[in-house]
């Protein structure tokens, strides 16, 4: 289940997708989620989804990081991956993933900042060529290739590369296999925001007005 699902047409979708398998929502023991980064909206409505589908059906939920889904959706099986995502405000969502033994692993925390800043995030000298991939590379590949000093690789693949459901279903089977037990109805499966939205920014300077506060000035 995608987190940048539009509200809409999710629900519909998932019920779509039961009747043509022909199973029920009962048959379901377990939901997997990106979590973010990414849209605050869209994550929010995917996994606020993904929860009530799972009270529904007592099935457990599996949330997987949106950057770890795209990295494991780029066709490499060796090598490093700096998976990179819009984040507005001239910044990015990033995260750098090596592959070992056929296994993703991060190479750090997941980030927001400036694509300048993005190769400042890992230790370059110790790594080979870096594949960038994700819906940012192509506004900022010129700088990103700059800062990378000429050990970013940019493909056509990468240029296109999406965080797919089927990805997000795979790596949360991994983590079943690690946990069986998993969350219940997922209630420690949280948001990955990275920073805070921009209404939040704008009540804490002023810039927003309760709904009683306009109606009193406009009495």
């Amino acid at each position: 289940m995608g987190a940048g699902t539009g509200g809409g047409t999710l629900l519909p979708m998932i019920d779509s997708l039961l009747r043509r398998t022909g199973m029920s929502p009962g048959s379901i023991d377990h939901v997997a989620v990106s979590v973010g980064p990414g849209s605050f909206t869209g994550v929010r409505v995917g996994l606020a989804t993904a929860k009530g589908f799972a009270l529904g059906a007592n099935a457990r939920v599996s949330g997987v990081s949106t950057l770890e889904a795209l990295a494991a959706s780029y066709g490499l099986t060796q090598g490093t991956v700096c998976a990179i995502l819009h984040a507005g405000r001239g910044e990015v969502y990033a995260a750098f993933y090596n592959w070992v033994n056929s296994e993703l692993q991060a190479l750090g925390p997941e980030a927001v900042l400036s694509p300048e800043a993005l190769a400042l995030q890992t230790s370059l000298p110790s790594l080979g060529d870096i594949h960038l991939i994700g819906d940012a590379v192509a506004a900022y590949r010129d700088r990103l290739q700059v800062n990378f000093c000429g050990r970013a690789r940019v493909t056509d693949e990468g240029l296109s590369a999406k965080p797919t459901a089927a990805t997000v279903a795979r790596l949360a089977l991994r983590q079943i296999q690690r946990d069986p037990t998993g969350t219940l109805h997922g209630k420690e499966v949280d948001p990955v925001y990275l920073r805070r939205a921009e209404a939040e920014l704008n009540w804490e300077k002023g810039l927003l007005k309760s709904p009683l506060e306009r109606l009193l000035k406009a009495l």
